[in-house]
C-alpha cells in the first residue's frame, strides 16, 4: 500500500492536533510535520515535497499570513503543486476556496 505524506499549516495548535488526530485514522497518511505560519509552512512544503497540505485559510493571527496566497506561491516552486485540503471555520472562505 502506498504511503502519502503530508504537512499541517495552521496557526492554531489544537486544530493542528486535531487534524492530525482524524488524519492518523487512514493508514495511508505519514504526518511529515506542521507549520504555523507562511513562511514555515513553506519551508515545510519545500523540504519534505509532500503529497497532501492541510490549510488553514482563516488564520486567528493574522501575522501568520495564511491565506489562498499561499497556493500561488507554491506554484513558484513546483511544476506540479501538492494536493491542498483546505481547513477553516468559515463558510464564505470555504467557497472562496472552491472556487
Amino acid at each position: 500500500m502506498k504511503k502519502y505524506s503530508y504537512i499541517i499549516i495552521d496557526d492554531v495548535a489544537e486544530s493542528i492536533l486535531k487534524t492530525q488526530t482524524t488524519a492518523s485514522g487512514f493508514s495511508e497518511l505519514s504526518f511529515a510535520g506542521s507549520a504555523s505560519n507562511f513562511q514555515d509552512g513553506l519551508n515545510l512544503v519545500l523540504e519534505h515535497k509532500p503529497d497532501l497540505i492541510f490549510l488553514e485559510i482563516e488564520p486567528e493571527n493574522l501575522s501568520s499570513h495564511l491565506s489562498l496566497t499561499f497556493v500561488s506561491e507554491l506554484h513558484r516552486f513546483f511544476h506540479e503543486i501538492p494536493k491542498i485540503i483546505i481547513t477553516t471555520n468559515k463558510k464564505d472562505k470555504a467557497f472562496d476556496a472552491i472556487q
